[in-house]
């Protein structure tokens, strides 16, 4: 299998990125800094390839704005897909959701994740940057409104 890697440095932090032989983009850098939380993302096997990923939430920049997010998340060699928060765009705490495909204006939440039985979650996802700066955050999505196992 060919492999063709960029080196792409920006602020001091190194991103790998390799196109496998399927052309899908996957990540590789170093660990979240302190001032970062990394959240790594569990998708439904509903997804397809072309999605996009992005997170949605009380960020201090375009708040719950899904089509205006700037926390993108990229596919891992592992089939996860994750992303690098920054907890100086955050007050505190952050509160999120995962939302696929964002489009632009009333329809950017068409398709924001939901539980295992298509109903709302329970409550917003959660980041602490006092606790969780410099670490992993593991989480599943185990659908999307209107596609998949739900249709509504």
């Amino acid at each position: 299998m060919k492999r063709v890697l960029s080196l792409i440095v920006v602020g001091g932090l190194v991103a790998v990125f390799g196109c496998s032989k399927d052309s899908t983009m996957v990540a590789a850098a170093a660990g979240p800094t302190s001032e970062q939380v990394r959240v790594i993302v569990t998708m439904p096997t509903t997804i397809m390839a072309s999605d996009v990923f992005v997170l949605a939430g009380s960020f201090t920049k375009d708040a719950w704005t899904p089509d205006k997010s700037t926390t993108t998340l990229m596919k891992q060699a592992d089939g996860t897909f994750s992303v690098d928060v920054s907890t100086k765009d955050f007050d505190k705490k952050l509160e999120f959701k995962v939302v696929r495909n964002p489009k632009n204006g009333t329809d950017a939440w068409l398709h924001v994740e939901k539980d295992a039985k298509c109903d709302e979650l329970a409550g917003n996802r959660t980041l602490d940057a006092a606790t969780q700066g410099g670490k992993e955050v593991k989480i599943k999505v185990e659908n999307f409104r209107g596609t998949g196992t739900c249709p509504k």
